[in-house]
């Protein structure tokens, strides 16, 4: 296996094909995967999952360098199969990248806890990428502004749907009622991100 591993990372012309390729030596491997190669075989002939590896080869060909030895056989028979199954399935591509980066996450911190592991990929899948850039600038770690739309406009509605959801998660909470009037900054300034939130956005790598 480690001779598989190192031929991955013989140089950065290795194309998206060669990485599959390796991949499927390193799975035939470890025991009792079969079901999980053939399931990958058919995910990698799908057109969408084609379409955002290719949009994400650089990020993948760098988790796979990532992955050690000792944790390759949890990662590729529990963690992939899951990140890729979701990676197909997601209705938006832009989400790729981020179950890409909890993937990311899971590898290069050796994490083993396949119940959390699932907890938090399973969340990603519940939100959609509007929620998720929601989630984002109330936690102020990006430098995105937070977005305060006209009361009562269509953007307010799909907004105040977000922030309703990411509260019935409990990922935010806000602390003040939402204002009648016009004003809404000074209800914003008092929404916060939970404990929960701000390991989910550490898991996710924000």
């Amino acid at each position: 296996m480690e001779k598989n591993l190192k031929q991955i990372s013989n140089g950065n012309v290795v194309n998206i094909e060669e990485l599959y390729e390796s991949l499927m030596q390193l799975l035939e491997q470890v025991g009792g995967i079969m079901p999980f190669t053939s399931s990958l075989v058919s995910w990698w002939q799908h057109r969408n999952f084609n379409k955002r590896v290719v949009c994400n080869e650089a990020k993948i060909k760098e988790i796979m360098l990532s992955v050690s030895i000792t944790n390759a056989e949890f990662i590729y028979t529990k963690v992939a199969p899951m990140v890729f199954e979701k990676i197909v399935k997601d209705q938006e591509d832009e989400k790729a990248e981020l179950l890409l980066l909890g993937f990311d996450n899971c590898v290069k911190n050796d994490l083993g806890d396949e119940d959390i592991i699932i907890y938090y990929f399973d969340l990603l899948t519940e939100l959609r990428v509007i929620d998720l850039k929601r989630l984002f600038t109330f936690s102020k770690r990006t430098n995105e502004s937070i977005i305060i739309p006209e009361m009562n406009s269509e953007q307010d509605m799909l907004l105040s749907f977000s922030d309703s959801k990411l509260i019935r998660l409990g990922l935010i909470n806000e602390r003040v009622t939402k204002p009648l009037g016009n004003d809404l900054k000074e209800y914003y300034d008092f929404i916060e991100v939970t404990s929960s939130g701000n390991r989910f956005l550490d898991f996710i790598g924000i």
